[in-house]
């Protein structure tokens, strides 16, 4: 008996129709944006997990924090460096001591000359 090619075999998958529990490599998935919360909100649901005895489950529903394991971090801050290690800490790469040739002292001008000599005799 030889297959009918106008009746769909159902073990072959339509093309047409697409997986939902595949994903589509068209469409690109973005994480989940990264939260921002407010100090005193941080040091808020510290309190109340510490004071006021609540679960963590509950300061996270009290005070729409993603998840848990956010509260856990503030905890373990905040018992290491008290309110101060809830406060945002300065992103991104500190800025450099540098002075353009134009306004450096001739000794800047020396030791940069130094500076540059060795890295040109490290590279070869």
């Amino acid at each position: 008996a030889t297959p009918n090619p106008a009746t769909p075999n159902p073990a072959t998958p339509n093309p047409a129709t697409p997986n939902p529990a595949t994903p589509n490599p068209a469409t690109p998935t973005t994480p989940p944006a990264k939260r921002i919360y407010p100090t005193d909100l941080k040091h808020a649901a510290v309190l109340a997990f510490l004071d006021e005895g609540l679960t963590r489950k509950e300061v996270v529903k009290r005070f729409d924090i993603a998840s848990v394991s956010t509260l856990k971090k503030w905890v373990i801050a905040y018992r290491r460096g008290g309110a101060q290690a809830l406060s945002p800490k300065p992103q991104g790469r500190p800025r450099g001591q540098w002075i353009p040739k134009s306004m450096a002292t001739p000794d800047e001008l020396v030791a940069r000359a130094e500076v540059e000599r060795l890295i040109r005799k490290l590279n070869g």
